[in-house]
Order: structure tokens, then C-alpha cells, then sequence
């Protein structure tokens, strides 16, 4: 295989970015996408990003399928999507891949943020690349948990008294909010086309967001696992073939898991509660949230006011966008500094705990489980950050991202008879 032009690389190597532009303002990206000089070193996490915008592209165009025969009204709604899988072409299967990729969108989601986390990728200059994967993140979790109450079912039904309650309880705007969701003070005829018209214009945002990420990341060059900033052309690698096909594999991996759940285990996408119609009489018994959206419903019940927990979830939330700042280390990642690396085993386990209680009843060991996750979660943004970044000795950081991953290159050995010291043969 002929390896890449040296001009192409060194080309990429001049778009370095530089500890006095944070944000990568100033940078100008790459012209030829494929020629795209990325780290040497990047590892397996770093193909949950391309995975994510795929599967991305797949919901929309399932979505938009789906848009054309879905009603949206109080009535039409759950008929329109029993239609759906009985008369439509395929319509069970664009709802399964649908509803299956949503799940695994997350897995890749949560990916990225904790690979960032750990490598310190939202540290300048990256600052703009975080910023918008973070409100990414914050679109993703509000399409899909209007897209979870389309259907006008008791899931859904009862999903949004759930939110709307916890939004009214927020402070200041929160009830103002509430009663724009709904469309009134309470759930009525219009609220189905009011959702449904949030979720076709969260998509539309959510794939702005997308390229807005990605031109940031064109303009900086993602992070690497040494938390180094490209030195020259040895450092870089480009996009293709090395890269798109490593994370071409991942997207046949994240494929084959998407095609086993839909034919193998589609009763785990839709619950026998889906095809109850909504009464807001009836709670159902044992409704529990998505995997995704568990932690936030975790947070919410940790505590016995719905404003504070609201509060608290919001948050959560902030902390993240203010965590560039907080963390004042000059080391970016984990690999050399050792205490981060135990605090960030420990962010993980909190975040953990977070899933599995909210997804268990709130009450007893759970909540005070999930007490002490949400209290770790905030000391360790708000006390641990700005603290290591004072006390913590890191590792000696490499010269190089080539010198750390490759091999060193051998001294060119000199033939006998050209400036040797060996004599010349005798007369």
C-alpha cells in the first residue's frame, strides 16, 4: 500500500492549534476531506463519533419515512403506528431500526463524553467542539423523549405528565415552560401536534448542531489518548484508508448488534404497555424510564422536592459546560495523572449507580445509593478538578506523539572505506 504524500501531511501538520486561540477560532481546516492528517495514535473510542453520526443519519431518514404516515392527533396517533406495522411496506422494521437505534446512538454518545472526560478532549482547543457536542448530547436527549411519547400511549401519556411536572417545578421559568410544551395548562387536543412539530424541528436543530461539530473539529483536530498536540507530519496519519477503515468496522459491529436486537429481540424495543391508549385515569404500574434518560430520573426522585430535583438534573447538566475552566491542569490526559485517573473511575461508577437506580424504585437503598452518586458527582466538577489541578504531580509527558508510539529510528550505518576508520586495503 503506497503511503501518504508528505505534502498532504505536512499540510496538516501547519494546522496546529495553539494554547492562546482556545476556541480554534482562528484556524483554517484542511481542503481534501480524505487527505485529513488525524493523531497516528488514535485508539478504538474515537470511531464512537463517526458510528454516532451514522446511526444519526439512519434515524433521520427512518424518521422521515415514518413522518409520512404517522397522525398526529389524539386519536390517530397509536392507530396511525399500528398501521404502520401492519400495512405499511417494512413499517415494522423502520420503527424497530428507529427505536433500536436510538438506544445504541446513546452507547455512542456516552462513549464520546466519557473519552473526552478521560483525555481531556474538552480543554482548549477544543473548547467549541465540547460546547457543541455538549448541546448534541442535550437535543439528542430531548428528540428522542418526545419522540417516546408520539405514539400516545400510557408510556408516553404518562412520560410527558412526568416531565412537564418536573420542568414546572424549576424555578422562574420552568411552569412557563410546562404550559408551552403542552399547550395549556394541561394535556389537550393540540398537545400531539405540538409534539410532534418539537420533535421534526429538534431533529433539523440536531443535525446542525452535527456540522457544526464537525467544522470545529476540521479546524483543531480531535484529541489523542496522550493528550499532545500535533508536531509534525510523523505525528499524523491520514483519514484514508487507515482510519475509515477502522471505524468502517465498527459501523458493520454496530450493525450486526442493531440487526440481532431488531430480529432476534424485538419485544424488547416495544413493551405490552405501548399498545394501551393513553388515560390519564389510569397510571400504569412499574413505568420505568429509557436506559438513556434513567440517570436524570435517578437525580429526580434522590431527593423529596420535584423543584430541587430538577434543579439538581439542570445541574448536572451545567457542570459539564463549565468543566473546561474547572479543571486547570496543563495536563490534558489521564494516562499521566494518576489521581484523575481514580476520580474518573469513580465518576463512572457514580454515573452507573445513576442508570441502575433509576431504573429500580426510588425509594430505600436506591435512593440513598443515588445520593451519594449525585454528591460525588458534584464534588468531583467543583472540588476535585480545580483542587488536582493545584496538588496533582503528573507523569513526564512525552516529547511526541511519534516518539511515544514508534519504534526509534536507527542510526544510519556508514560502509567501511567512506570516512571510516578502517584502513584502506594494503598496496
Amino acid at each position: 500500500m503506497a503511503g501518504p504524500h508528505p505534502g498532504d501531511l505536512a499540510s496538516a501538520a501547519s494546522n496546529v492549534p495553539t494554547g492562546d486561540d482556545p476556541w480554534g477560532a482562528r484556524l483554517s481546516p484542511p481542503t481534501r476531506v480524505w487527505q485529513t492528517g488525524l493523531p497516528r495514535n488514535l485508539g478504538w473510542l474515537w470511531a464512537a463519533g463517526p458510528c454516532a453520526g451514522l446511526l444519526l443519519l439512519a434515524l433521520a431518514l427512518t424518521g422521515l419515512a415514518l413522518a409520512a404516515h404517522y397522525v398526529p392527533s389524539e386519536a390517530g396517533a397509536l392507530a396511525s403506528l399500528e398501521s404502520i406495522d401492519r400495512h405499511v411496506g417494512s413499517g415494522w422494521l423502520l420503527r424497530s431500526i428507529h427505536a433500536a437505534g436510538t438506544s445504541l446512538l446513546f452507547v455512542c454518545l456516552y462513549v464520546q463524553l466519557f473519552t473526552a472526560l478521560y483525555y481531556g478532549s474538552f480543554k482548549a482547543p477544543r473548547v467549541a467542539a465540547w460546547m457543541s457536542f455538549l448541546v448534541l448530547l442535550l437535543l439528542c436527549l430531548a428528540i428522542a423523549s418526545i419522540g417516546a411519547m408520539l405514539p400516545w400511549n400510557q408510556p408516553g401519556y404518562w412520560s410527558l405528565i412526568g416531565l412537564t411536572d418536573a420542568l414546572g417545578a424549576l424555578p422562574g421559568f420552568g411552569r412557563s415552560l410546562a404550559m408551552w410544551l403542552l399547550g395549556g395548562p394541561q394535556a389537550g387536543p393540540d398537545t400531539v401536534t405540538r409534539l410532534a412539530a418539537l420533535h421534526a424541528a429538534a431533529g433539523a436543530g440536531v443535525l446542525a448542531v452535527l456540522a457544526l461539530h464537525v467544522a470545529s473539529l476540521r479546524r483543531t483536530g480531535p484529541n489523542n489518548p496522550l493528550g499532545l498536540e500535533v508536531r509534525g507530519p510523523r505525528d499524523l496519519l491520514p483519514l484514508h484508508p487507515f482510519y475509515t477503515l477502522r471505524f468502517g468496522l465498527v459501523a458493520c459491529l454496530a450493525c450486526l448488534v442493531l440487526a440481532i436486537v431488531v430480529f432476534f429481540f424485538p419485544a424488547s424495543l416495544f413493551g405490552p404497555a405501548s399498545w394501551q391508549p393513553a388515560s390519564p385515569l389510569a397510571p400504569p404500574a412499574g413505568l420505568l424510564p429509557p436506559w438513556y434518560a434513567a440517570p436524570f430520573h435517578a437525580v429526580l426522585r434522590s431527593v423529596p422536592s420535584r423543584g430541587a430535583g430538577a434543579s439538581l438534573a439542570l445541574a448536572m447538566g451545567v457542570v459539564l459546560f463549565l468543566a473546561p475552566w474547572l479543571d486547570t491542569s496543563p495536563v490534558r490526559s489521564a494516562r499521566f495523572r494518576p489521581l484523575y485517573r481514580i476520580g474518573m473511575a469513580l465518576l463512572v461508577v457514580s454515573a452507573l449507580v445513576l442508570l441502575v437506580a433509576g431504573l429500580n424504585p426510588g425509594s430505600g437503598v436506591w435512593r440513598l445509593l443515588a445520593r451519594i452518586a449525585v454528591l460525588y458527582w458534584f464534588a468531583h466538577f467543583l472540588l476535585l478538578l480545580p483542587w488536582l489541578g493545584r496538588a496533582e504531580k503528573a507523569r513526564p509527558l512525552p516529547s511526541g506523539i511519534s516518539r511515544a508510539v514508534l519504534p526509534p529510528r536507527p542510526e544510519p550505518s556508514r560502509a567501511p572505506g567512506f570516512g571510516s576508520d578502517v584502513g584502506s586495503p594494503a598496496e
